[in-house]
């Protein structure tokens, strides 16, 4: 006990070696009880996992029904859309080169009658007279295989066109179409006029595999604001041909607005004075003062070269769209049959 007091360093060395070695206890025993925590959490996953990938799932009767009804119900209502579509298009008919240049003068005149009749003017002159985008066969008539095709994009741009027409007072600048394959090499597919996707020979082509084909053109004008709206709804609700407009650009005509010193100079101030004290106003004569009074709103309205003008929301507007024809092609009701029969 002696060597204890005359050691005081002996004495604290002691101390803080028990406090470390109690320290280290408790921490060994909190990793040991972590570990065991972990271990057993892995355990556990790995035992699921082990049991999801050994399982062997199969489908009861009455799920199986559930599937093949759903599956049913789903499909009637896709081949219902698919209908539907395929119905909102112009037929293709059996037309000889010279009946569709017959077909497109015809056209041509009675959209040019009917548009000087709505106060929309078209773009060309007596030179160069506005063709619908086909004035390349307003001198040679089409190769035989494009003219069915040709006469059906004829009727569907017509079709736009009378869209147009009835919303009047539209300027029409530009109204081009793209080639069809038919007009660049009419060897590679014959058309066949009741469906064009099919070859002559009555074999499916490329075309005839596809759901979905299409023809585009490109019509740019100018107009109101509101005449624009209704254009483009008319081109979208449209119940003889399926039309998606695909690229749309709109264009004010007044991109800056007036300058302020314009809309001044447009609204000046009043010339008659006001008398500035009571006193002036008295010394006058009431026969006078009534008819300087008067006399400012009747000047006003009668000043020479002073008008309203709107700053915001009467320009027009000049579009420019990508509408493309869309063809779906109707539902193959002989697949069903030919899926059950294998």
């Amino acid at each position: 006990m002696s060597a204890f007091k005359q050691n005081p360093f002996l004495i604290g060395f002691t101390v803080i070696m028990v406090l470390g070695v109690g320290a280290l206890g408790y921490l060994t025993y909190s990793a040991a009880s972590e570990h065991e925590k972990a271990q057993t959490e892995y355990n556990s996953a790995a035992d699921e996992l082990k049991r999801l990938q050994t399982l062997k799932p199969f489908p009861s009767d009455d799920n199986l029904a559930k599937f093949v009804e759903q599956k049913k119900e789903v499909q009637a209502k896709v081949d219902a859309l698919q209908k539907e579509l395929a119905s909102i298009k112009i037929k293709v008919e059996d037309v000889s080169p010279s009946e569709f240049q017959v077909k497109l003068r015809d056209t041509v005149g009675r959209v040019s009658a009917k548009a000087a009749e709505s106060n929309v003017t078209l773009p060309g002159t007596d030179k160069d007279k506005f063709y619908l985008g086909f004035n390349l066969y307003q001198g040679e008539p089409p190769k035989a295989p494009a003219a069915p095709l040709l006469y059906r994009e004829l009727r569907a741009i017509e079709a736009v066109m009378n869209v147009v027409i009835e919303t009047k007072n539209v300027v029409v600048k530009e109204l081009s179409r793209s080639e069809l394959k038919e007009e660049r090499n009419p060897k590679a597919a014959t058309a066949d006029p009741k469906n064009p996707g099919k070859g002559g020979k009555g074999g499916k082509g490329e075309e005839g595999q596809k759901l979905v084909s299409r023809e585009g053109f490109t019509l740019k004008f100018s107009t109101t604001q509101e005449n624009f709206q209704r254009i483009l709804n008319g081109i979208v609700s449209n119940k003889e041909q399926f039309f998606i407009p695909r690229y749309i650009v709109v264009e004010n005509e007044k991109k800056d607005p007036p300058p302020k010193n314009a809309i001044a100079a447009a609204n000046p101030a009043p010339a008659n004075p006001v008398p500035s004290t009571p006193l002036e106003q008295n010394s006058a004569a009431p026969n006078a003062t009534n008819a300087a009074v008067g006399a400012a709103p009747a000047a006003a309205a009668a000043a020479p070269g002073e008008k309203l003008e709107y700053v915001f929301g009467k320009e027009m507007v000049e579009v420019t769209m990508d509408l493309e024809l869309v063809d779906v092609r109707e539902p193959d009701t002989a697949a069903p049959e030919k899926a059950g029969r294998k």
